[in-house]
């Protein structure tokens, strides 16, 4: 048995590696009782955070700077969709306890079309023709439908859409449109 200083070694990790090439099938085995044993040499001592998979990538997280949590608090990756229309980040109206910060949209009397917030995600949001799904809390006055849009990111063109009447949460699915692989979009919620 090899030791685990050895791993270190250079050689010791390109025969593990050359042995992964024979091994055709793997069988794990899962207790469903008292948990499993580990070896008292693993433990964690490394979490690389590479392009920003600790940020959105662990948990599926499409939209970049969701919650405002980052210690600076800014409205990266947040911009006001139509006229007169303006964001800003709350404290006096948090969603929880654990989310002190919300994002506040201010829109001036008598203004007409589309108003709401866009996210440009991490790099974009990639359209391959799968489900996307939102969801999204709402507090105010505003009575009418909310849309969620998947919109090209350098062509303005809408790959996928969803309408929904607005509650306390807003809940919605967008089935893109097939569009190139390189297409990025961003996700913008808007009401009419």
């Amino acid at each position: 048995m090899m030791g685990f200083s050895t791993l270190w070694s250079g050689r010791a990790l390109t025969v593990l590696l050359a042995l992964g090439g024979f091994v055709s099938a793997i069988s794990l085995e899962v207790s469903a009782q008292g948990g499993n044993s580990s070896s008292p040499l693993l433990y964690g001592f490394m979490f690389e955070d590479i392009n920003y998979s600790g940020d959105g990538g662990i948990h599926c997280q499409m939209l970049r700077n969701n919650g405002f949590k980052d210690p600076s608090a800014t409205l990266d990756r947040w911009a006001a969709v139509g006229t007169s229309v303006t964001i800003a980040i709350d404290t006096e109206n948090p969603l929880t306890e654990a989310i002190p910060r919300s994002l506040r949209l201010d829109i001036a009397d008598a203004t007409a079309g589309d108003v709401g917030v866009s996210n440009s995600g991490y790099w974009g949001i990639s359209v391959d023709g799968s489900k996307h799904y939102a969801a999204f809390w709402f507090k105010g006055t505003y009575t009418g439908p909310v849309t969620v849009k998947m919109i090209g990111s350098s062509t303005g063109t809408v790959y996928g859409t969803s309408t929904t009447q607005v509650g306390s949460i807003i809940l919605a699915s967008v089935t893109p449109s097939s569009c190139p692989s390189s297409t990025r979009t961003s996700l913008n919620i808007s009401c009419t």
